[in-house]
């Protein structure tokens, strides 16, 4: 069940209820998606039709009975054709019982169609829709479909079907989605002269392609007005802008949070990083009730998603379910536990007691780095919790190996002790010299990251003149399009955010900005704030014209209009590219022979094959690397974990199964992995079925250090087809 990440809570309530061994579950309790008076059976239904079954359940309870032990329920039935399984379990005192039954789920006329998990913009399918007649002399049936969103109709509405006697027949329409994203529902109708059955879903038209971002400044004083073209180069409904009037500079910095949000992983340090910043990030984004709701959802959304990761020590893994502490993780998820719990937000008390006891105890040893010796007494002070023992062995012993990154958070840990005194003695000799550097795993660091840490110290000891300096690099580093780290966007953001919310408090409160902004329909906002900056979310008017107006009551001397703005383009089909790794794909029938995946037919099932070589010339180890293929719509990845099928013996010559985590969804898997000093080839297989008839694009595949952008490479997409057997 782990590997279907399902939640474990309803795998032990499925376990206790109906009794059964955990590995049986799925063997005795029957759940939605079947036809009409069939039971679910492992095997006994066609692949495309066994995709429908999903894990379902209802409950109610507890429920008191009368004095003769009767009691009713009733529940709302799902659309839904099948059987149920109908469980009950008693309880008086000691005593327990239970019992169940198998019920049918049908009515005279129903209809069921087969449609994929998800579609892509421009792909074309065609929706198979089996309607069953119950009983004889039902006569004509009229089958309908009705879309609505980003999908459109390319047959007819209605078909026409006549049942003399009981059975199934089954009528076929075409769909292809529009050049946008969003979600559309379809609606199914069968209707006969006096009875009548639908179903309704939405499937999700979505679009592989990476979010592009572009930015935009002019300087504007009071009374004077700048304008901006909202570009509009993403598709229908991905569009995405802001318009922006700050007092300062360089703080293009919207792309680089969504980038953090929207990052495909979910390790620690990447779930970490995603919502770090967001603790003191509120002065770069909008400043609506809605996105407040949706900081506060994200960042309690994060909090708890760090139990996935906490191991019975305490410490955190860098996968969920995984075994081995992450040193790092560990550390930087506690960072953010503490500076959340510190601004109100509600961390269960137990995740944060198991992880300061860890940290205690490690701060005793002497086993990790001195850079994870240095962040760990500093996280201690931080939550109230300072070591001064280890403090001072490592004051005592390493001052003079420290670099002055670990110089200035020693320092900062003395300060939130109380030991002014000693914390001044370190800043002495504490530069804010870092080397240039990039690390694969470790602590993830790198040069900006440092810098970043020595910028949150240096507003804690508020050495503004130093701040003010480093602050301006790294707000123009973040501004640029260049490609950083998860590790080194997180902290830079984290340190911005607090410089600017410690500035808040001081000498710039006074100064206030007044003026409107002139969107594309006329429409004119006031604005009149004395925070750093004034935001306004742009839902429509894009490839048109902006125009922001500064009042000349405004007490600032100037002020600067950022427009940025983000889409999806229908289709990223990258290209071949190696840098400094190597990708080759293939792709297999069952027997191992390549085959063309461009044109298919339904049904087929067979194997992708990616492997990945270092150059010749590079024998170091290469750590934290993600492989990813996102799926064409009308192919679907067949677990082969869950049914514990053995690879075929022709696949013996490679080096599988050497990823540390494999993350599989409806229509990706991603594998991450380590290589080897002397690891010089890594291959990678999945099954993969052909199941939806139609013209589909395959997205491309990408290889990455997630952690290094020096290291990736990449193969183009294509159009691919799977044809009707």
């Amino acid at each position: 069940f782990k590997k279907q990440r399902l939640d474990v809570e309803t795998y032990d309530l499925f376990s206790h209820v109906i009794g059964a061994n955990k590995g049986d579950i799925f063997k005795t309790f029957s759940i939605g998606g079947g036809l009409a008076g069939e039971e679910y059976r492992e095997g006994q239904l066609e692949q495309q039709k066994a995709k429908r079954f999903k894990p379902v359940a209802m409950f109610k309870g507890p429920i008191m009975t009368d004095s003769n032990g009767k009691a009713s329920v009733s529940f709302d039935m799902p659309n839904y054709i099948g059987a149920v399984r109908v469980m009950a379990v008693a309880a008086e005192g000691n005593c327990y019982g239970h019992q169940e039954k198998t019920v049918p789920v049908k009515t005279d006329l129903m209809v069921m169609p087969t449609l994929p998990r998800v579609i892509g913009p421009r792909d074309k399918i065609i929706v198979p829709v089996t309607v069953f007649a119950m009983k004889d002399n039902i006569g004509a049936v009229d089958v309908s479909l009705k879309i609505e969103g980003p999908l459109q109709l390319q047959s007819a509405a209605v078909k026409k079907l006549k049942f003399e006697s009981a059975g199934e027949k089954e009528v076929r329409f075409t769909l292809q989605a529009k050049a946008a994203v969003g979600k559309a529902k379809i609606i199914i109708e069968a209707a006969s002269s006096k009875m009548k059955s639908d179903y309704k879903t939405e499937i999700a038209v979505r679009s592989s392609s990476p979010r592009i971002t572009e930015a935009q400044e002019k300087e504007i004083q009071p009374g004077a007005s700048v304008s901006f073209i909202i570009p509009d180069k993403g598709m229908p409904g991905s569009n995405q802008a802001k318009i922006s009037v700050r007092r300062r500079p360089n703080l293009k910095l919207t792309h680089r949070i969504l980038w953090l949000i929207r990052y495909p992983y979910g390790c620690i340090e990447q779930t970490v990083s995603a919502v770090f910043p967001q603790l003191y990030l509120k002065e770069f984004i909008p400043k609506s009730r809605a996105a407040k709701r949706d900081i506060d959802k994200n960042i309690n959304m994060a909090i708890n998603s760090l139990r996935k990761f906490q191991l019975a020590s305490g410490a955190f893994a860098y996968w969920p379910g995984n075994s081995k502490v992450s040193t790092w993780g560990t550390n930087y998820a506690g960072h953010f536990m503490v500076e959340a719990k510190k601004l109100g937000y509600n961390v269960p008390e137990d995740l944060l007691t198991e992880w300061l006891r860890y940290e205690k105890s490690q701060a005793l040893k002497n086993d990790d780095s001195l850079m994870v010796k240095v962040y760990r007494v500093y996280l201690l002070a931080l939550a109230g919790k300072p070591q001064l023992g280890p403090m001072n062995l490592l004051k005592e012993n390493q001052l003079n190996k420290m670099n002055d990154v670990q110089k200035w958070l020693l320092a900062a840990a003395y300060k939130l002790a109380g030991v002014d005194k000693t914390a001044n003695k370190i800043l002495i000799s504490a530069g804010t010299s870092v080397k240039d550097y990039q690390e694969f795993a470790g602590t993830y660091g790198s040069t900006l990251r440092d810098k970043a840490v020595i910028l949150d110290q240096m507003v804690l000891f508020e050495r503004w003149e130093e701040a003010n300096k480093l602050a301006d690099e790294l707000a123009t580093v973040l501004s640029t399009q260049e490609w950083y780290s998860t590790q080194s966007t997180g902290f830079m953001l984290l340190s911005m955010g607090k410089y600017f919310k410690a500035l808040e408090g001081d000498k710039d409160k006074q100064l206030i900005m007044t003026g409107q902004i002139i969107l594309p329909d006329g429409k004119k906002v006031d604005f009149n704030t004395d925070k750093i900056s004034y935001d306004l979310d742009i839902a429509s008017g894009f490839g048109k014209k902006v125009q922001v107006v500064l009042n000349e009551k405004t007490t600032t001397k100037r002020a600067f209009a950022i427009l940025e703005w983000s889409g999806l383009p229908l289709q990223y089909t990258g290209k071949d590219e190696s840098h400094n790794l190597e990708l080759q794909v293939e792709w297999l029938d069952e027997d191992g022979m390549t085959i063309n995946p461009e044109n298919l037919t339904q049904g087929k099932t067979f194997w992708a094959h990616f492997k990945v070589n270092k150059p010749e010339k590079y024998r170091s180890k290469i750590e934290e690397l993600a492989l990813m293929q996102i799926l064409p719509a009308g192919w679907e990845i067949e677990n082969t974990r869950l049914s514990n099928e053995n690879t075929p013996n022709w696949m013996s010559k490679w080096r599988l199964n050497r990823e540390e985590y494999l993350d599989i969804r409806d229509d990706r898997v991603m594998w991450f992995f380590d290589m080897e000093r002397h690891a010089k080839q890594v291959d990678f297989a999945v099954k993969i079925n052909a199941v939806t008839v139609g013209e589909f694009f395959l997205p491309p595949t990408l290889l990455e250090a997630m952690y290094n952008h020096n290291y990736r490479a990449s193969k183009a997409g294509k159009k691919v087809v799977v044809r009707e057997r």
